[in-house]
């Protein structure tokens, strides 16, 4: 692994967000990023706040907050944010009109580069959406987007992954392209290849199993060879994606203490997979006092973000090859609190 260290890891829930600083001081060039998944538009419930007023909607009409999402696109964002300069861009497929047009300009609003992504301009081209609807057991996401211009258009030879990662130093997937269709999939492994290929380029990838997509044994099964390849320098897993591998492998401690659980888990599963940085991104729903105050205190006893508190505390822990790092000292809290993270 090349002796620098991750500018972002932006890999928890909806827009997961865990930054990790350079122990030297590279520059922006060296730190580039690209960014390559599908974006979607959102829509979910508008959050309630003490000074809400809502609108005089006749039933079943709702508000809802419609935003652009996705969660690779995120991370450059994320990325952009909270860098000097610009040294994210992104990859992906968009349909030609007001609606890819919408996200490449909110990307480029926040200082993400967009002139790699292919523009579909067939007819009747869509962009992919999720909707998060409460079925009465609470918030679900809905997708549409087995039709989207990502998934009927990207391909193994959309992109010329050997030109795009060139100068670049990070490329960052997920785990939910390869489950969006043939397409996407061979899109996707054939970046990791590239990447891998490409001197100076080393791979994030957030597992972020999506249920809703696939089981978690398919996820695996595609994951699996690039790890084993030694081709993911960085995997980021969710608490229930680390439990569940981790019992696959037969290295989960059992009961005792969370967050030594985990722990063991992570330093067991970076030894066997011979992955440099192996995370997990935690999220708790904060009680409306540290919600207030920005705290990290009482929080981690509400582990449920979709019924708890008034607002959400997330925090990533990464295992290296020296110990534990961890950003739970300077958490990112999110409120109001919102369905879905």
């Amino acid at each position: 692994m090349h002796k620098r260290s991750l500018a972002t890891a932006v890999l928890c829930g909806g827009l997961r967000v865990a930054a990790a600083h350079s122990a030297t001081n590279c520059t922006a060039a060296h730190s580039a990023l690209v960014a390559f998944g599908e974006a979607v538009m959102t829509f979910k419930p508008r959050p309630a706040t003490p000074v809400h007023v809502a609108l005089p909607l006749a039933a079943p009409a709702a508000e809802v907050v419609q935003a652009v999402g996705g969660a690779e696109l995120n991370v450059a964002v994320a990325l952009s944010r909270v860098s000097a300069a610009p040294i994210a861009s992104y990859v992906s497929v968009l349909p030609h009109g007001p609606l890819g047009d919408a996200v490449r300009s909110a990307a480029e609003a926040s200082g993400v580069a967009t002139e790699n992504v292919v523009v579909d301009g067939s007819p009747h081209s869509v962009l992919g959406t999720l909707h998060v609807v409460d079925d009465g057991s609470g918030p679900r996401p809905h997708y549409q987007r087995h039709h989207s211009a990502f998934a009927t258009v990207a391909s193994g030879d959309t992109f010329d992954w050997p030109s795009l990662l060139s100068p670049a130093k990070w490329l960052h997937v997920t785990g939910i392209t390869p489950l969006l269709g043939p397409g996407p999939a061979a899109a996707w492994s054939t970046a990791l290849e590239a990447a891998a290929a490409t001197d100076g380029c080393d791979v994030s990838l957030d597992f972020n199993h999506r249920p809703a997509l696939g089981s978690l044994e398919e996820l695996w099964a595609l994951v699996q060879p690039h790890v084993a390849a030694r081709a993911v320098t960085l995997l980021m897993l969710s608490e229930d994606s680390l439990r569940r591998l981790a019992e696959r492998e037969g290295v989960w401690p059992g009961e005792g203490a969370e967050h030594a659980s985990q722990a063991a888990a992570l330093s067991s599963l970076r030894q066997r997979w011979g992955v440099p940085l192996l995370g997990c991104c935690f999220k708790r729903a904060a009680a409306p006092r540290e919600a207030a105050s920005g705290g990290l205190k009482d929080t981690q006893e509400h582990k449920n973000t979709l019924f708890g508190g008034g607002g959400v505390v997330r925090w990533s822990v990464v295992a290296t090859a020296a110990g534990e790092v961890s950003t739970g000292d300077t958490p990112v809290v999110h409120r109001p609190r919102e369905a879905l993270g």
